[in-house]
């Protein structure tokens, strides 16, 4: 059995029960709304927003979760639904907790916005590193096991880069990834010659095509109409 392990120490569904840990988070979830709506610690109009604001970015998790799981059953996930799914579970977090400073700090809207949509960024970012350490990194220094979103077959921005090259390592990676018997180790190495770290180390099998995908932001922010993805 993996340990699911989380800055070094095991995580709390591993260790108390997945019943425990979600009742926890409910708890935790509910606490913060609290916060938020006590009238001692913010004046109405700016708690009012403040939990609008988090209830959005919650609803954006579960929506960018949804995907996360959604595409461990796909054989094919498209870059540009991978940062949409990264938008959704991690950015939109950070997106929230700046929005949030920003707020009870008195900033005017324009501003407020800004830092929106800088945390929002910082989160696609520290999604983007973390999906690398995930396969690469040292687990004396991240505090959780290397190649655990291999072995569950996650379609993280690294794997999605590769399985998307049109390398030779990208379409073995595309067979042995359907293949529950095929090591970890195996598959980081097919996703590092593909170019999931970072530029292919083996040409393209066929000329690169222009999709929709490379024309658009590297970073997408929720759409305006996000909320029907939840619906």
């Amino acid at each position: 059995m993996i340990l699911a392990v989380r800055r070094h120490r095991p995580a709390a569904w591993q260790v108390f029960g997945p019943s425990a840990a979600a009742r926890s988070a409910d708890a935790l979830l509910l606490t913060a709304f609290e916060v938020l709506s006590d009238a001692d610690a913010a004046d109405g109009p700016v708690s009012g927003e403040a939990s609008t604001a988090l209830l959005d970015a919650l609803i954006q998790l579960a929506v960018g979760e949804g995907l996360d799981l959604a595409f461990e059953g796909r054989s094919e996930v498209t870059p540009q639904e991978c940062l949409e799914m990264v938008s959704g579970k991690t950015a939109s977090l950070f997106a929230c907790a700046c929005r949030l400073g920003a707020l009870y700090g008195g900033a005017a809207p324009q501003t407020t916005d800004e830092w929106a949509a800088f945390g929002h960024d910082l989160g696609m970012a520290f999604q983007l590193v973390d999906d690398l350490l995930g396969i690469w990194g040292d687990a004396s220094v991240t505090g959780k096991p290397v190649f655990n979103d291999l072995r569950n077959r996650k379609m993280s921005v690294p794997v999605v880069a590769a399985l998307s090259s049109e390398t030779p390592a990208g379409g073995e990676l595309i067979r042995r990834y359907a293949r529950p018997d095929t090591e970890p180790a195996d598959l980081a190495r097919l996703v590092e010659r593909a170019g999931g770290a970072g530029p292919p180390i083996e040409p393209r099998a066929t000329p690169p095509h222009v999709s929709a995908c490379t024309a658009s932001p590297p970073c997408p922010r929720p759409s305006p109409n996000w909320r029907r993805c939840a619906t």
